[in-house]
């Protein structure tokens, strides 16, 4: 018996994470910015803020996110009321990412609920160092393939958003500054 063969091209492989934390800011509390040369999503929970980068200036709001590129500078602002961010810092080198680099979009429906898988398993791989630190390297995986999953399950919700960004079905988010 013959048995077909189809090879699995991953267009978009998260070979790792530097950090995935909630983090909160007070009204007007503003972030002066860094850059780094891995990639970092910015999930707005609760609150709005200004965020500008090397090449565009945004209004970020509760359910909306952005991926920045590696290299890009990053600096945010709160508005008038207390900002909640999750944040996720990790490797990925995948051109496939392009197009959602740099540009906000809306964070709701089916790609609200891969986002809320993956956030509930990054919990699991953190434990008590969700809030209290960004080093995972302190961690050690407790159940086998924690940080695979973790892994996987963002990876999920990239392919999930450029998926939503082709059929046009991204909702984009407000652009300019406050």
């Amino acid at each position: 018996m013959h048995y077909g063969y189809f090879p699995i091209q991953r267009q978009i492989r998260v070979e790792g994470f530097h950090s995935i934390h909630y983090t909160t800011f007070e009204p007007e509390d503003l972030y002066p910015g860094e850059r780094h040369d891995f990639c970092e999503l910015i999930v707005v929970r609760r609150g709005s803020c200004a965020l500008l980068t090397d090449s565009t200036a945004v209004n970020l709001t509760e359910r909306q996110a952005i991926l920045i590129s590696p290299n890009n500078f990053h600096c945010l602002w709160t508005h008038n009321r207390p900002l909640g961010i999750l944040v996720t810092t990790f490797d990925c080198r995948d051109q496939a990412l392009v197009p959602l680099f740099d540009r906000p979009f809306a964070v709701q429906g089916a790609l609200e609920r891969r986002l809320r898988e993956y956030y509930r398993e990054a919990y699991h791989l953190c434990g008590d160092h969700w809030i209290k630190t960004q080093e995972l390297e302190k961690v050690e995986e407790q159940e086998l393939a924690l940080g695979q999953s973790a892994g996987n399950l963002l990876e999920l919700f990239l392919i999930q958003a450029l998926r939503e960004q082709d059929a046009g079905r991204l909702p984009q988010a407000e652009r300019g500054g406050s």
